[in-house]
């Protein structure tokens, strides 16, 4: 049988298979399976890392199954499709009770994709539930974990930090759901992984496995001095840590205060983390854009015309419009995350509104807005 977590459970295993065997036959009634070349399973479970959770002593799904659907490069999905596979996914997370994702493309996707943490997992390690299954056999310069750009560490960390944003949000709240409990508990986990994971795609030694990516990260710190000792000895121990949930998914019933105080902890590591990996992928970028100066004029009018797209036509008259709609948003996830944390509630609200092209006057909008524009943009 398939191996689809980190500790073994047939009841869990079976479970998925059921699951996979109603998506190939819902996307065969969505769309001709004639026209599909493969249906993969990625993330966690793809990858035979997944999580199990226990509710009242019953293993669950933890994490979201995700589904890639390529289909064949000359068919083209039409509206009607593209909603029958949205209504499907919606019933079908639904019935199972967990976020069930199918990602609908063509067979010449990763052709046009540059090597990133995403495309080299998928290639690396993720299972075939429907299709040829030599698919990925011609795809080999995704396997080159050494050809991910610097950028991807900041964009991990940058994600991660989102989740701790939203995170703040739902404890400065007062008070936790069983469901915020569970999403602030995992993001916190995340951090910890992402910060020794970010380490290790600045030096090229990221790995598809998480058992594989601690082992590295020891490695790493054994032969290279980042940053002073304790810190690497705490990024290890955090690593650990992120491991441990990812293989037992629990919470040890944390006051609100705890929760916070852990997450200031990581906050105060994440920091010069983050701020360094994004001086290495500034430094990678300006290495190549001095090689392709005659590109930069076509880059600068896509970045305004997707600003206009993601901020609205209002953005135009905005001085920020010149920037990449992405690295708006890093601009102002630090602001935001100091706000929730200090509670300052006018703190640099002109400045993030400027940034996201809204209104400053209701802190909570802005963190909607970021949220919204989160969503879009990754």
């Amino acid at each position: 049988m398939r191996v689809y977590t980190l500790k073994e459970n047939r009841f869990i295993y079976n479970k998925i298979e059921d699951i996979n065997s109603e998506i190939i036959q819902g996307i065969d009634e969505c769309s001709s399976l004639n026209l599909v070349k493969a249906i993969v399973l990625g993330g966690g479970y793809g990858r035979g890392e997944g999580c199990i959770s226990l509710k009242n002593g019953i293993p669950q799904l933890h994490n979201d199954l995700e589904y890639y659907l390529f289909r064949d490069g000359s068919h083209r999905t039409d509206s009607s499709e593209r909603r029958e596979i949205v209504d499907f996914m919606k019933y079908m997370s639904e019935r199972h009770g967990i976020d069930i994702e199918i990602f609908d493309t063509d067979t010449g996707w990763l052709d046009r994709q540059p090597v990133t943490m995403f495309t080299y997992d998928l290639v690396s390690k993720s299972h075939i539930i429907y299709g040829d299954q030599s698919f990925f056999s011609r795809h080999t310069r995704h396997l080159d974990s050494s050809s991910i750009e610097i950028s991807e560490a900041e964009r991990l960390l940058y994600n991660r930090l989102s989740g701790i944003l939203f995170s703040l949000e739902k404890i400065n709240r007062g008070y936790l759901t069983q469901q915020d409990t569970d999403f602030v508990v995992r993001n916190i986990a995340k951090l910890k992984l992402a910060l020794g994971d970010a380490c290790l795609t600045v030096f090229g030694n990221y790995h598809w496995s998480t058992i594989e990516r601690n082992r590295a990260l020891r490695k790493l710190f054994d032969h290279w001095v980042i940053l002073d000792s304790d810190t690497q000895e705490r990024i290890v121990a955090l690593h650990d840590e992120g491991m441990a949930y990812r293989m037992n998914p629990s919470w040890g019933g944390e006051s609100l205060r705890t929760l916070a105080a852990e997450i200031d902890e990581l906050l105060e590591l994440a920091q010069p983390i983050w701020q360094w990996t994004q001086n290495e992928s500034l430094e990678q970028q300006y290495i190549r854009a001095r090689n392709r100066n005659r590109f930069q004029v076509m880059e600068a009018l896509r970045d305004r015309v997707r600003n206009l797209r993601y901020f609205g036509i209002s953005d135009s008259l905005n001085p920020y419009n010149r920037l990449n709609a992405r690295d708006r948003l890093k601009k102002c996830l630090w602001d935001l995350i100091q706000r929730q944390r200090y509670h300052w509630v006018e703190f640099q609200n002109g400045h993030v509104a400027r940034l996201l092209n809204t209104f400053p006057e209701k802190a909570d909008d802005l963190i909607s807005r970021y949220q919204l524009l989160w969503s879009r943009l990754g």
